[in-house]
This record gives structure tokens, C-alpha cells and sequence, in this order.
């Protein structure tokens, strides 16, 4: 089978399994909580409304044509809801391995499909964030853009740089078991390399070429134009952010097979 094609057959061989395992990881995730899957956007609001008081309210950082605080909740928001789907996707896919260890030793399981599941079980929050900015956005304006049917353009690389990089991820959290305190440092100074909390245009000219060669900047600029612009993504960034995707989806997917051979032997 052709090294292009084997992840995806692979996957869709698998698709039930997975299919099961995100539902059982969310109903788990909320089992016994009050709020239930409301805390799927209660912490993202609350994150917001700490990036509001902090940046639009203290440091007056503005977003958008008219330079409102209301326009300042729903591009961060827009912006933070596919990084906290991501962030939590990597951290979550860094220990996957370790905390399954049972099917790793005992049980013939396509280990593969562990990071996968939690990309997808934090797509499925995400999403759920993306419902609540789309009414917000239809009570305050009015109106929601026809862009909307172009949301897979950039939800689609998204995933897949995700598992990825959640690939290799896994199969590091099995070999260097202080990457988890590396990754969270990563995604720290990540998140504010990302023009999430602040707009591009504000970005020294020196700067950004390298602003740009960030992946989740065309992911966030491309939220922000199909959500609350009403305009397709820039096709260049959408062209690079598919590029590294793609490259990050096969390389992870080659390191993971290639090294899940010894966590066995590691664990």
C-alpha cells in the first residue's frame, strides 16, 4: 500500500473504534458534573473574559473596523477556541500512552488511533464553542456569513496538524517522561507567538514573515474571516497551513509506527 494512503486506510479501518472511544471520552469527561457540557464553554469564557479586562480594558487592543470591545470578544473568542482545541489535544496526546499502558502490553491495539481520539474528543468542545460565538454574533449583528460553509477549509488542516504533532508527541511522552513539562512551556510561549489576544496588523513589519511561518496563524486568520468577516481564507496561507499539515499528519504517522515497536520494551 502506498506510504500516502496507509494512514488513511488505516483510520478508516479503525473509524468505529474510534468513533466509540471520543464518545466514551466525553460522556467520561462529564460524567457526574453539574454543568455537564457546559464546561465546554464556561472556561473559554472565562479565559475571555480575563483577556478582555487584561488587553481590552488596560492595554485598549483593538480588533476590527469598528475597534469595539464587543468586536474584541468575538475575534479573540474566534481565536482561542481552535488553539484551546489544540493545546488540549497535544497535552492530553503527550501522556496518552503511559495511561493505556494495559493495551499497550497485553492487548493487540492499534495505539495509533489513542492520540487520535482525544483530537477528535476536542473538536467536538471546540465546536460546541463555535455555537455559542455563532449565536453571539447572530444576537449582536443580526446576520451570520455565507463563509460559514467554508469552516471545513480550515477545520480539516487543523485536525490534521493536530494529530500529527500529536503523534510524535505520544510516542515522546514515552521515551522523555519530562516532555509533558516541555510541552506546556512550548505552548505558552506558542500561544502569544499566535495573534489571538492581539491583532497582526500591530506586528512589527521585521516580524512578520516569521509570525506568518506559524501554522496556527493561518488557522486563527482564517476562523476570523469565515466566522466574522464574511470573506474566503487568504488562499496563500490557506495553502501553506495545508502544506504543513500534511507534512506533519505523514511524518507523525511514519515516527509513531516506527516507534511504537519498543514501548514495550520502554514501559
Amino acid at each position: 500500500m502506498s506510504v500516502l494512503l496507509k494512514p488513511w486506510a488505516d483510520l478508516y479501518r479503525q473509524r468505529n473504534l474510534i468513533r466509540l472511544m471520543v464518545s466514551r471520552d466525553l460522556v467520561g469527561r462529564y460524567r457526574g458534573s453539574f454543568a455537564g457540557l457546559l464546561w465546554t464553554v464556561v472556561n473559554p469564557l472565562a479565559l475571555l473574559a480575563i483577556y478582555w479586562f487584561v488587553f481590552a480594558v488596560i492595554f485598549k487592543v483593538r480588533f476590527g473596523p469598528q475597534g469595539t470591545s464587543t468586536n474584541f470578544v468575538f475575534y479573540v473568542f474566534a481565536g482561542l477556541l481552535p488553539w484551546l482545541a489544540f493545546s488540549e489535544a497535544l497535552v492530553r496526546s503527550n501522556t496518552c500512552i503511559l495511561e493505556n499502558v494495559n493495551l499497550v502490553k497485553k492487548v493487540v491495539f492499534p495505539l495509533e488511533i489513542l492520540p487520535v481520539n482525544h483530537v477528535l474528543s476536542s473538536c467536538v468542545n471546540s465546536l460546541v464553542g463555535i455555537f455559542l460565538l455563532l449565536l453571539l454574533v447572530a444576537a449582536s449583528l443580526g446576520v451570520l456569513h455565507w463563509t460559514l460553509v467554508l469552516l471545513p477549509m480550515i477545520l480539516l488542516p487543523q485536525l490534521l496538524l493536530t494529530v500529527g504533532i500529536g503523534w510524535f508527541l505520544a510516542s515522546l511522552g514515552v521515551f522523555i517522561r519530562d516532555i509533558n513539562h516541555i510541552i506546556n512551556l512550548v505552548l505558552t510561549i506558542w500561544l502569544f507567538l499566535t495573534p489571538i489576544v492581539y491583532p497582526e496588523q500591530i506586528v512589527p513589519e521585521t516580524l512578520l514573515p516569521v509570525l506568518r511561518l506559524n501554522p496556527f496563524t493561518s488557522v486563527v486568520a482564517g476562523y476570523r474571516n469565515i466566522l466574522l468577516e464574511g470573506v474566503p481564507p487568504d488562499i496563500g496561507q490557506w495553502l501553506y497551513l495545508v502544506v504543513v499539515s500534511l507534512t506533519a499528519f505523514f511524518l507523525g504517522y511514519r515516527w509513531f509506527l516506527h516507534s511504537k515497536k519498543a514501548f514495550a520494551d520502554v514501559i
